[in-house]
């Protein structure tokens, strides 16, 4: 994002763990985890998302069976239940398929909601540089600025909170050092939010630097 530009930076620019590259049809992935992650969709339209990310997470599996890499599908294809029996292509394509709407989405959109936090308030980010310990503390004030119980709780409380919270303070690191002029040219409070969606992503995000 540094060397193309505010204008040019890809919406989500991080790949999702299931695969090490975003696959061809990257775009329609995402539009595909965008209409399962909305309320406004109707049962017609998320029962064929759905089908489309298991349709390209199927191909992404039959890939890495020929060409196994580093990735979490990879991994997946090397391990065997205690029976010594290796998981069968539905539970590998369901296992790809779940981080797509429930890691990577959620995921890129706190991480929008941290960089704008961090880009209104140049004090904020001057102080974390100085103490690079209170990173962990300003990651989770961020997952509570606009609703708390951000991981739920219980039984219900998300699997993936110490990868999220992992992901999180390794971002903020590494904006806090290679963009510690990150500003808003806009007024925080002129943001609009995606209507009907499940984790309330923000529409875009300019910065400058």
């Amino acid at each position: 994002m540094k060397d193309v530009g505010p204008e040019a930076a890809p919406g989500h620019p991080f790949t999702a763990p299931a695969a090490p590259e975003p696959p061809t049809e990257w775009g329609e992935l995402r539009r595909d985890c965008l209409v399962i992650n909305t309320t406004k969709s109707s049962c017609e339209e998320n029962e064929s998302a759905h089908e489309a990310v298991a349709d390209c997470m199927s191909r992404l599996v039959r890939t890495k069976w020929d060409a196994p890499g580093g990735d979490l599908i990879s991994r997946l294809l090397l391990g065997s239940d205690s029976q010594g029996a290796p998981m069968p292509e539905e539970g590998l394509v369901a296992t790809g398929q779940a981080p797509l709407p429930a890691d990577h989405e959620t995921t890129a959109g706190s991480i929008a909601t941290m960089a704008a936090h961090l880009s209104a308030d140049h004090a904020r980010g001057e102080l974390l540089l100085a103490d690079r310990s209170q990173i962990r503390s300003a990651v989770e004030e961020t997952l509570r600025f606009d609703r708390n119980g951000t991981f739920g709780s219980g039984r219900h409380s998300c699997l993936g909170r110490p990868l999220a919270r992992t992901k999180f303070q390794a971002v903020l690191g590494v904006l806090l050092e290679r963009l510690p002029t990150l500003g808003l040219p806009v007024n925080p409070g002129d943001f609009c939010r995606h209507d009907g969606m499940l984790t309330a992503p923000r529409r875009e995000l300019p910065v400058t630097w």
